[in-house]
């Protein structure tokens, strides 16, 4: 993994030789530690219920078998990334979330917060529920996941395709298969979406796709979702 710094200042000074650019750094190699997710944690804080600024830049690197954390700015920073914790996770699953300025790294058991020093927050599923700082319980099954995505104190949980059945575990799939007027509908693989409302511990919103799901977008306060068949849905 390289790391450029000030590149955008090199773009645009006018120069259009390659040379101009800034030298990168390697900061991270491992030929068999696949790299899945990425994410800058600022030296600010946006609400004051979480930790203070320590003025610093941390860079999360998320692998498929665990999370490191690289201090890119700040006191000390250019030293080898340090492990915060040995969880990883598939490509699309780990989300930085702004608010908190942690890394959200959600795996087929649980939801696990990343902080530059360790381990914050675990959200296990089925009512199983562990936290450094909460004490609430949050109660959901949503098992396999294809894609993550933060919203202000949501994460948005994107299933991969998999057929309804009757049998399944999900109570909104059960509910999807029983209502649905088309008898072959369980030999159709649809995508499941999920919003849980982390902070206050509930499921806001689940739903299937039967079309299948292609990208989420979070814009002015509203989540959008845009199906394989070209549609978006509010």
């Amino acid at each position: 993994m390289l790391l450029f710094r000030h590149l955008d200042q090199s773009l645009f000074s006018g120069s259009t030789s390659l040379t101009a650019l800034p030298k990168p750094k390697i900061i991270h190699e491992s030929p068999n530690e696949p790299i899945t997710g990425l994410g800058f944690r600022e030296p600010q804080a946006s609400n004051d219920s979480f930790e203070k600024t320590d003025g610093n830049l941390y860079l999360f690197i998320v692998t498929t078998n665990r999370v490191l954390s690289y201090l890119a700015a700040g006191k000390g920073s250019g030293a080898a990334p340090t492990e915060v914790d040995e969880v990883g996770c598939g490509l699309g699953c780990a989300v930085m979330d702004k608010r908190t300025r942690q890394m959200v790294v959600a795996r087929d058991e649980a939801i696990y917060m990343c902080g530059a020093d360790g381990r914050g927050a675990c959200y296990a599923y089925e009512g199983i529920y562990s936290s450094r700082l909460h004490d609430k319980p949050l109660t959901c099954l949503i098992g396999p996941k294809s894609y993550v995505y933060a919203h202000k104190t949501y994460l948005i949980i994107v299933s991969p395709p998999f057929y309804p059945t009757p049998t399944n575990a999900s109570a909104t799939v059960r509910n999807y298969v029983a209502r649905a007027a088309d008898p072959t509908i369980s030999q159709r693989d649809i995508s499941k979406v999920t919003i849980v409302d982390i902070e206050n511990k509930f499921v806001a919103y689940s739903g299937p796709f039967k079309e299948g799901v292609r990208e989420v977008f979070c814009q002015w306060d509203r989540v959008f979702i845009l199906t394989n068949d070209g549609k978006v849905r509010i």
